[in-house]
């Protein structure tokens, strides 16, 4: 089978071509452009260095969340474009299984994104036999819940842009601990890629919800107004 991967999460943009076993090709970036600006140019200059096109592709995949609102839908919206044009399925990956699949380890892997105002986005997991299993399913929480909740009968190590801020915090979970190196930190379509790859089934339907875990700012913020004005 042949496969485009988005995963538009997080800062960063990425997306690769994956055929039968092999990334044909990959790219991301982690710069200033926005993921509007960036996403549509990657996808046409790994389309134009394979020489494939979306017609040759049996399925779309992409990060599905949690992460950036506004990157999930862009992820999203370009990906069903893409797909319904060519009546191929759209297949979601959970953001955090693709950055625990980024590492090769018998560790407990834990990613953290920053989810801002001080809480993370996080989930364990362990690699049984080769395949990826998750042990503590999708959350936001704070930094000091997730230390005092992770399991420690094994080392863990972290992943995810959320080390780079809560590094020193996340060193005081018991037991080891290690992290991830800076070119397994971030978001990586190909993880994406193969995660989605293992679900396809041919003439399979669109599988995906975008799992934000927390409501918009937008709506907590009205929502929290709307509790003043009744007080």
């Amino acid at each position: 089978m042949k496969l485009l991967a988005i995963d538009t999460s997080g800062r960063v943009a990425t997306a690769c071509i994956m055929a039968e076993d092999c990334i044909l090709a990959r790219i991301a970036t982690d710069d200033k452009l926005t993921h509007s600006q960036s996403l549509m140019p990657m996808v046409d200059t790994l389309f134009r260095m394979t020489e494939l096109s979306v017609a040759d592709m049996d399925a779309v995949a992409i990060a599905q969340g949690p992460g950036s609102f506004t990157g999930l839908r862009i992820g999203a919206a370009t990906a069903k474009g893409l797909a319904s044009g060519v009546g191929i399925p759209v297949i979601g990956v959970c953001t955090l299984a693709g950055l625990a699949a980024n590492l090769v380890t018998t560790d407990t892997i834990c990613p953290v994104m920053d989810a801002r105002r001080n809480q993370v986005y996080t989930a364990t997991y362990r690699t049984e036999n080769g395949i990826l299993r998750e042990i503590q399913p999708p959350r936001a929480v704070s930094v000091t819940r997730l230390i005092q909740s992770v399991p420690t009968d094994r080392p863990i190590i972290y992943t995810g842009d959320g080390v780079i801020p809560f590094r020193d915090t996340l060193r005081e979970t018991p037991g080891v601990v290690r992290f991830a190196p800076i070119h397994r930190l971030k978001q990586d379509a190909s993880s994406i890629a193969v995660l989605a790859a293992a679900r396809y089934v041919p003439g399979m339907a669109d599988d995906y919800t975008l799992d934000y875990l927390r409501k918009p700012q937008a709506e907590r913020e009205r929502e929290e107004r709307m509790r003043y004005a009744d007080q």
